[in-house]
């Protein structure tokens, strides 16, 4: 499940979210995995996508396979699936 927030207030005592949207969204399954750093589309810088990929990288370490994606769009406040048309990955290679 994706959910997209908003800080609302923030102070010593206490922080307040809003909840914009929430979108279910289907488990991995076999070796897949989830892709969100990094991610443009047609080389431009994309924001905030999330993605599901099969693990198989070029020599920079764009994941090859993107299969679904997501994006969070700020303006209308929702999350949208995204065609995956023109969308690379990063893969997160080590520990974090």
């Amino acid at each position: 499940m994706l959910w997209l927030e908003k800080l609302i207030e923030a102070n010593r005592n206490r922080t307040v979210h809003q909840l914009l949207d929430i979108q279910i969204i289907p488990n991995l399954s076999g070796n897949e995995v989830w892709a969100f750093e990094y991610c443009r589309i047609n080389g431009e810088n994309a924001g905030l996508i999330f993605a599901i990929a099969d693990p198989e990288y070029d020599n920079y370490l764009d994941l090859l396979y993107i299969k679904r994606a997501w994006s969070m769009n700020i303006e209308t406040e929702k999350i949208e699936e995204i065609s995956v048309i023109g969308l690379s990955c990063k893969a997160q290679v080590g520990d974090g």
